[in-house]
C-alpha cells in the first residue's frame, strides 16, 4: 500500500498571505508592553466598534502592520472589535499582500450603521505603562 503525501499548507496562496510573521518576530511586537497596553485600551473601550457588543473583545489595527513596528504602535490605529467582528474583518480584508483599506472602513461603517452603533473609541495617550 503506497504512503499518501502529508498536506503541507502553502504559505502565500493567490493573493493572500498566511503565516508571514514568524513567532520571534511575533513575540517582539505582542510583549508584555503590548498586554499593558491591549489591557488599558480595552479598559476604556469597552464596546465593539462594529457591532457594539461587549463581549470577549480584541485590539484590531485599521492600517494591518505586517511586522511595521510604528504602524503596530500607532496610537489612532487601534479599534476594540468583539471576536466575531475581528474574525470576519481579519478573512476578509486584512490577509492579503495590499490590505483592501477602503473596503474595510464601508464595511465598518455599513456594520456600524446595521446595529445601530454610535459610540467613539478613545485614543489612549501613550503606548505601554
Amino acid at each position: 500500500m503506497k504512503k499518501s503525501k502529508q498536506f503541507k499548507p502553502k504559505k502565500v496562496q493567490g493573493n493572500r498571505v498566511f503565516n508571514r510573521n514568524t513567532s520571534t518576530e511575533r513575540s517582539k511586537l505582542y510583549d508584555q508592553t503590548w498586554q499593558i497596553y491591549r489591557y488599558r485600551f480595552l479598559h476604556y473601550n469597552k464596546r465593539c466598534y462594529a457591532c457594539g457588543s461587549e463581549e470577549k473583545l480584541h485590539v484590531d489595527h485599521l492600517l494591518p502592520h505586517k511586522g511595521d513596528v510604528d504602524l503596530f504602535k500607532k496610537l489612532n490605529n487601534h479599534i476594540p472589535l468583539c471576536d466575531r467582528c475581528h474574525g470576519q474583518v481579519t478573512t476578509l480584508f486584512d490577509r492579503f499582500k495590499i490590505p483592501r483599506q477602503e473596503e474595510k472602513l464601508k464595511w465598518l461603517h455599513d456594520k456600524r450603521a446595521e446595529c445601530g452603533v454610535v459610540s467613539s473609541v478613545k485614543v489612549l495617550t501613550r503606548y505601554g505603562r
